[in-house]
């Protein structure tokens, strides 16, 4: 299957955003190939962000369409001195590219199989679709191992920077709280019209009850 870097990347995302039990990390954002003004430094392939659970924070992807592009990755700066991006982290690649062997501690495994679906083959990832209750401490303690202490100052800088360019953002922000009274103002609305109907048809069942001849 041939897939260019910036296709891998938009799988990347897609997957990032995906549910848990549809086997991804449920994030709320995500974005790809973001560079932060001229600054030097980490550009990630797929970052996306989860603010809910206890499995929140910064996921990473980084897409490695060849055997060069992987062994190359390890000798970036913010890969030997360990302040990358990501609290979780994932190298995504074709089917066999990479082996689960290969990885650096506490980085997960992508394959991209030859129809384009995404199969998790190593991180915290793996149990996250198999949660269930009863081993939630247990999977939850697994998933913590797979962390790193992220750069978050970087990647606040990024979000910022997104964030300017969308545009005023004082403005999108008043504009939803809007959004926002309106929905909550018709929701109101709507519970006051279904109580009243609720109590128009049991007050006809009992006028209807009352007319009944008796037998």
């Amino acid at each position: 299957m041939s897939v260019t870097h910036a296709e891998m990347c938009g799988l990347a995302s897609t997957w990032l955003r995906k549910a848990n039990n549809r086997g991804g990390h449920g994030c709320q954002i995500a974005f790809t190939e973001t560079r932060i003004g001229v600054q030097g430094g980490e550009s990630p392939d797929a970052l996306g962000f989860r603010a809910a659970g206890w499995i929140d924070g910064s996921v990473l992807v980084e897409c490695k369409i060849s055997r060069a592009d992987f062994l190359a990755d390890a000798k970036k700066p913010h890969r030997r001195d360990g302040k990358g991006m990501g609290r979780w982290r994932y190298y995504m690649c074709t089917e066999g590219l990479i082996k689960p062997a290969e990885l650096p501690a506490r980085w997960g495994l992508l394959y991209i199989d030859s129809k384009q679906r995404i199969q998790p083959i190593a991180g915290a990832v793996c149990g996250l679709a198999c949660n269930t209750e009863d081993g939630f401490d247990r999977y939850r303690d697994d998933a913590m191992n797979w962390t790193f202490a992220n750069d978050v100052e970087r990647e606040l800088k990024l979000l910022t920077h997104l964030l300017h360019r969308v545009g005023d953002a004082e403005r999108l922000n008043l504009e939803l709280r809007k959004a926002k009274g309106e929905a909550q103002q018709y929701a109101a609305m709507y519970n006051k019209v279904n109580r009243q109907l609720h109590e128009e048809r049991a007050q006809r069942w009992q006028d209807h009850s009352r007319k009944e001849p008796i037998s």
